[in-house]
């Protein structure tokens, strides 16, 4: 599994009241809610953020998805809603252009009612569906909408938003992926007579895989000295300490400790044990 910790793309806030006709730009605040009594005579808050999700691979499926959500300080004003709505846009919107007159339109029955409890701290939404929507292309990613719901009270809650002072505060959408990338293997087998002069397994190039090692199996009569070696080229190698003694009928497994381009085993029977010895050398890796 992968966690993509996304920050957001953009964000904006509007105003329904007429006094406010210029556009918002570039504030460190998000507010939500409606003031004022009625319905004649409320003012609405709503505010905007929006995710590019294009830094997730395509092979990659989204499993899980949350948005979080800071709040501000203060965190409200007045008496702040029990509630707000999260809905999908249907439009773009730009911060320091789009305003209430020219606000986007949402996408119906895609609403979710967030309820808010008194810790003011910060708020976690699952919004997976929309995730996995917006990825798979099956839905425009225009962003999001956080709107009043409840009309009972006068008040604002206030988040953060990507221009906040404190950048650990930014509204963050958290996406776990799960690939569905299929991983090619590689599977390289040979074996080799051992005398006491060196000798040495098939130079293998390695740096192109996620994870490989080497195995070697001591398939004779005799004891073996094994050590793994790297280089930068086929014919420079460096040796990797610790030499392994395999006894006969031994196996073990060797993984390198630096990142060269090329590897292979080095190998000898141990001095005066025998003349000559057998071994077995697998290379097993995946890209």
């Amino acid at each position: 599994m992968t966690i993509f910790n996304i920050p957001v793309a953009k964000d904006t806030f509007v105003i329904s009241d007429k006094k406010y006709q210029e556009a918002q730009c570039n504030s460190p605040f998000l507010p939500v809610g409606k003031t004022g009594l009625g319905y004649m005579f409320l003012t609405n808050y709503l505010s905007y953020i929006c995710f590019d999700l294009s830094s997730i691979p395509c092979h990659e499926r989204v499993i899980n998805a949350n948005l979080k959500m800071f709040f501000y300080t203060p965190p409200f004003e007045g008496q702040p809603p029990e509630f707000i709505g999260l809905q999908a846009l249907a439009e773009p919107f730009w911060d320091c252009f789009t305003k209430y007159t020219n606000r986007p339109a949402t996408i119906p029955k895609m609403q979710k009612k967030i309820p808010i409890f008194n810790k003011y701290t910060s708020i976690s939404v699952d919004v997976t569906k929309l995730a996995i929507a917006w990825h798979s292309g099956r839905l425009d990613n225009n962003g999001l909408a956080l709107l009043p719901l409840n009309f009972t009270t006068s008040g604002l809650l206030i988040f953060c938003s990507s221009n906040s002072p404190e950048c650990s505060k930014h509204p963050l959408l958290i996406v776990d992926t799960k690939s569905t990338k299929k991983k090619r293997t590689v599977d390289k087998e040979e074996s080799h007579v051992v005398k006491e002069a060196e000798g040495f397994s098939s130079t293998q190039e390695v740096w192109n895989y996620s994870d490989y090692s080497f195995i070697a199996q001591n398939i004779g009569y005799c004891i073996i000295l094994v050590k793994l070696q790297c280089g930068p080229d086929s014919e420079n190698f460096i040796d990797e300490e610790p030499e392994i003694e395999l006894l006969p009928g031994q196996t073990h497994v060797f993984i390198n400790n630096f990142f060269t381009r090329y590897a292979r085993l080095k190998f000898r029977l141990y001095p005066g044990d025998c003349e000559e010895g057998n071994i077995k050398i697998w290379l097993q890796g995946r890209f």
